[in-house]
């Protein structure tokens, strides 16, 4: 495991080695808009298994994705006109949105189902990250299941350094602003769903 602290001057270099490790196979810790998430690429099975020993998590649980744009959603999500309009109320933020899947993503990340959890994050580092992979990446919380997600990346490096599997890369930006995780919704035919509320008061928003 590598531990990188993340400077605006070294900003450039952590996205390519970050890159070179995704497109391999590997998995990160990196900061959002919310928490610290573990990533990998969405469509390489061995990333996911990877990611399953690292939190001890369970595959009947579906894992989300992170977006940068229009063309990266399309990648992974049905979505409809009305779903588009919706989502810019909500969108770049810390709220994610679950969406029928696209037939190319495996249901082994979705848990089975045929939805995926979808964010597009506002946060400046991991939209640059996400623009220069080229595509979504897994949004997971970088914790072990059951213990809580965190904003400090020495929480996160005390959960994982008990596990025999550990990620490749951690992208330290310090302590992140204090913020609960990312709100979970779905839009419906009767508005909106709301799984988890998150940082965003998102209830008293009008959907069409």
């Amino acid at each position: 495991m590598e531990i990188v602290r993340l400077t605006a001057s070294h900003q450039a270099s952590i996205i390519r080695r970050a890159c070179r490790i995704l497109r391999r196979g590997g998995t990160i810790v990196y900061p959002t808009d919310t928490l610290y998430g573990l990533g990998a690429d969405p469509f390489s099975r061995r990333a996911y298994r990877k990611i399953l020993k690292i939190k001890g998590r369970s595959a009947r649980k579906g894992i989300s994705v992170l977006i940068a744009n229009q063309a990266q959603l399309k990648r992974v999500a049905a979505t409809t006109v009305r779903d588009e309009k919706n989502l810019k109320s909500v969108w770049p933020g810390p709220v994610t949105v679950v969406l029928p899947k696209q037939k190319r993503v495996p249901l082994w990340l979705t848990g089975q189902r045929q939805t995926i959890a979808v964010r597009w994050p506002r946060q400046r580092f991991v939209s640059a990250l996400l623009k220069s992979y080229g595509q979504p990446i897994t949004a997971t919380s970088a914790n072990v299941s059951r213990q809580p997600a965190s904003n400090s990346i020495r929480e996160v490096l005390r959960q994982f350094g008990r596990r025999s599997d550990l990620p490749d890369l951690v992208i330290d930006a310090g302590r992140l602003p204090r913020r609960r995780p990312s709100g979970i919704i779905q839009f419906t035919s009767r508005g909106m769903r709301v799984f988890r509320p998150g940082t965003r008061v998102i209830k008293k928003r009008r959907h069409v």
